[in-house]
């Protein structure tokens, strides 16, 4: 406990200690290495909170792994949040690429590291190429922000190839259609606390790496693309649901959902979408984590992940049915919870501008999902089971990691002015 407390600690400190320089302006003048944020915007506070809510459940999961693990496990952890935590202050093209590339690797090592199977190995091969993939796309864009055609200095503002350049290096990460199946096989084979660092932190990065692309070019037809995109990846990842049987997959299809509806917003414009985006990042780091675990709760508890062959928690575990019946509420965004709010502010924007697009999107979230996460779930809690086996309901390191994450699901539905 007492390492846990330290490293909590040093994450708050670094983080604060970071992100201090946001707050003077700074200037482009020293060429292609800068980039200059106005300083803490919704974005930022969004995904420094999503970091802060990440790390104690990671930490404390990956304190529960065998000895020769725990250490180079929490080490990788720790490297990937200090990474994050530069690429949010910095206002260094460089040094962010840097930091990006530190953040996939050490997540990466944590995915080999924790999962031995042939099938986590393809996974990692896939997440690797796809990696490679981005850092090609954040070189090139930086090459060009460099090139003896503008001078060696950075643009004030970037052209539409040099924006794409970004688009694809941080839209891997978000992930962006069609680079979703990455995502998608790291999740079913990895260990929860990397599920947890992967959806609740990491791909908020791609999201600030986006936003801060599109803020630089301000190049319409580049917001086209990148809405387009994020449009496609939500219908597509949408289609997907009901044929999953793996719980899983289906958490790690949300994350697809959630994250492209915020890259969606950032591509409207305007400082109320931006809300939207900053305050999806922040609330999905904690409906994904309650998600994750309690999938994982249900894995031990029944040895698989097919919704076919778990039933009957409501009975035999009441404590899990309650907490898990309080996270699908927050993840459908019942009134009050905090993902309503975010559908209340994003549809209010986007009905004046684009009728057609938001029907669509009422269908999917407000009909779709909600009906599809409660008969999911109901089956869980009500279903048959042929085998009757006992099961076990919630420990209390169970209960503390699920109240801690439902929790400040609920808060932000009650307090939104805390973000909004």
């Amino acid at each position: 406990m007492p390492i846990l407390v330290g490293y909590s600690t040093y994450v708050v400190l670094v983080g604060f200690t970071l992100s201090s320089n946001l707050c003077a302006p700074v200037g482009l003048a020293s060429g292609v290495v800068d980039y200059a944020p106005a300083g803490w915007g919704a974005i930022e506070v969004g995904v420094f909170g999503a970091l802060l809510g990440a790390a104690l459940p990671f930490f404390v999961l990956s304190q529960t792994r065998p000895a020769t693990v725990v250490g180079p496990s929490t080490m990788a952890g720790f490297v990937s949040l200090t990474a994050g935590l530069v690429f949010l202050s910095t206002n260094s093209l460089w040094l962010m690429f840097v930091a990006f590339e530190f953040l996939l690797l050490s997540a990466l090592y944590m995915l080999l590291l924790t999962s031995k199977s042939e099938r986590v190995r393809d996974a990692a091969l896939e997440m690797l190429l796809w990696t490679l993939v981005g850092s090609a796309g954040l070189l090139t864009g930086l090459g060009l922000t460099g090139s003896p055609a503008v001078g060696g200095a950075a643009p004030a503002r970037w052209g539409f190839l040099t924006g794409l350049c970004f688009v694809v290096g941080f839209g891997v990460k978000v992930p962006l259609w069609p680079a979703t199946s990455w995502l998608l096989k790291a999740h079913v084979e990895a260990s929860v606390e990397f599920s947890i660092l992967l959806s609740g932190y990491i791909v908020k990065v791609g999201v600030l790496g986006l936003y801060r692309t599109l803020a630089v070019a301000e190049a319409p037809s580049l917001n086209l693309l990148t809405g387009a995109l994020a449009v496609v990846g939500l219908f597509d990842a949408g289609s997907r649901l009901p044929a999953q049987r793996d719980l899983k997959r289906v958490v790690a299809l949300t994350t697809v959902i959630e994250m492209n509806w915020a890259v969606l917003a950032l591509s409207l414009g305007g400082g109320q979408q931006d809300s939207v985006a900053g305050y999806l990042c922040l609330a999905h780091c904690y409906t994904t984590t309650a998600e994750f675990f309690l999938v994982e709760i249900l894995t031990k508890r029944f040895g698989t992940r097919d919704i076919s062959y778990i039933g009957g928690v409501a009975i035999s575990a009441p404590l899990t049915w309650l907490l898990s019946m309080a996270a699908v509420l927050v993840t459908i965004g019942f009134p009050g919870t905090s993902l309503f709010w975010a559908k209340y502010v994003f549809f209010v924007g986007l009905v004046p501008t684009l009728p057609g697009l938001a029907v669509a999107l009422a269908a999917l979230f407000l009909v779709f999902l909600p009906i599809f996460f409660i008969r999911l779930w109901a089956m869980v809690w009500f279903g048959f089971r042929s085998e009757s086996r006992l099961v076990l309901d919630l420990s209390l390191r169970e209960v503390f990691i699920l109240s801690f994450a439902i929790g400040l699901g609920l808060l932000m539905g009650l307090m939104p002015g805390l973000v909004f």
